[in-house]
């Protein structure tokens, strides 16, 4: 399995507070089968994130070498969860992509927002959105989710609203997605290692087995990564 959202690197957003969190999250991912990890740490500078490419990737090489010597077998690969912004444009300068793509993972928040719109103007700028987890915003609804993905933009729906975490709401619509075909990645959208993240991708992806089959859960939680993310690797 890939996890394309986890906020694994400590102390630069809500996620991790330190390195040994950092690791204990890591090997939580690698007994339960998740093999890469985009650490996507929040850049939202409304919110106090400020976070750039640089200050990210001083981090991510810390969290490697701290993992490498810790003989924890997960690669990591560099991201951010952006949030929607006025001024987005510039704020992708300054953001990492997910693993030097073209492909931002954005969050757009619990205030309404014109997500078609905003997608729409990112495709002219060469950017193809995944958009994090659609489940959770309470202004989508199932038909503007299938015109967003007619659009090509894609969705990242989060593991636990798939295994009964999280809101009622935000469980219903992540199935209804997974049932109409809607969702193109699982992800655990991890913040602590006590929630065990790769204990809950591994639930998640037996419910997707379920559901809708093997071959459907491996491109939710590693063929679509791959062919997005990891081509050139």
């Amino acid at each position: 399995m890939i996890d394309i959202h986890a906020h694994v690197l400590p102390g630069v957003d809500d996620g991790v507070v330190d390195l040994e969190e950092s690791l204990a999250m890591l090997k939580n991912y690698e007994q339960a089968g998740v093999r890469a990890v985009f650490a996507t740490s929040h850049v939202a500078p409304k919110r106090g994130y400020a976070n750039t490419r640089e200050r990210l990737e001083k981090g991510l090489e810390r969290v490697r070498h701290a993992a490498q010597e810790a003989n924890i077998d997960v690669t990591l690969y560099l991201g951010a969860e952006i949030d929607n912004h006025p001024q987005l444009a510039n704020v992708l300068q300054q953001a990492p992509s997910l693993n030097d793509s073209r492909v931002v993972l954005l969050d757009f928040g619990m205030k309404q927002a014109d997500i078609e719109e905003v997608c729409y103007e990112l495709s002219l700028l060469d950017y193809t959105v995944i958009v994090a987890h659609p489940e959770r915003y309470f202004y989508i609804t199932m038909e503007a989710i299938r015109r967003l993905k007619k659009q090509g933009v894609l969705m990242q729906v989060s593991a636990p609203h798939l295994i009964k975490r999280g809101s009622k709401d935000a469980q219903k619509i992540a199935r209804k997605m997974l049932k109409e075909g809607l969702i193109d990645f699982v992800a655990s959208d991890a913040h602590r290692a006590k929630g065990m993240p790769g204990d809950v991708m591994k639930k998640a992806y037996q419910y997707v087995q379920k559901k809708a089959g093997t071959v459907q859960a491996e491109r939710l939680f590693s063929e679509n990564a791959k062919s997005w993310l990891l081509g050139r690797d």
